[in-house]
């Protein structure tokens, strides 16, 4: 893929879009962050919509987010689908995957996360649909008590497998 954003450029250009969009200049944008007790200097916004410097920290993110009141996912992935995102400098991949990604529907290609990576909500989600899959909505919710307890087993099994006599670890 070729004309792949860093991180940084989609951060720059969608925190100046989103601005534009509420119509403010750059100095309302600060005045704003200021409000919301993140300070910015105009010089850092300029470098940080440029794509420029080093990225923001996290605080950052989240506090210009919050001054233009839109989702941090909605900072830093481009709207457009097939537009390339180096995710790291040796992976690139098209928008429509690193939101995927971001929203935690599918993982990227490569390395995937074993169930014991995951914290124990997450499991006991992709437990809850596994077992609900092809379900009506209105069997699950009659069988939600029994159904939460066979979630809540299974995820404890996967989280503490028991050894056999044979000291084979059993999911």
């Amino acid at each position: 893929m070729t004309n792949a954003l860093t991180p940084s450029q989609v951060f720059g250009l969608r925190v100046r879009a989103a601005r534009q969009q509420l119509g403010w200049t750059q100095q309302q944008l600060i005045d704003r962050l200021a409000e919301h007790e993140v300070p910015m200097d105009r010089s850092t916004l300029v470098k940080l919509e440029r794509g420029q410097g080093a990225p923001p920290p996290l605080d950052k993110v989240f506090g210009l987010a919050a001054a233009l009141d839109v989702s941090p996912r909605n900072l830093i992935l481009p709207l457009e689908d097939e537009q390339p995102v180096a995710v790291t400098p040796k992976r690139v991949v098209p928008a429509w995957l690193a939101r995927g990604w971001v929203l935690d529907k599918f993982a990227l290609p490569g390395r995937s996360v074993t169930s014991a990576e995951l914290p124990k909500s997450e499991l006991e989600e992709l437990a809850w649909r596994a077992r609900t899959r092809g379900m009506s909505g209105l069997t699950a919710a009659l069988a939600a008590d029994k159904l939460k307890e066979e979630v809540r087993r299974t995820v404890d099994e996967i989280r503490n497998p028991k050894e056999d006599d044979d000291g084979h670890r059993n999911p």
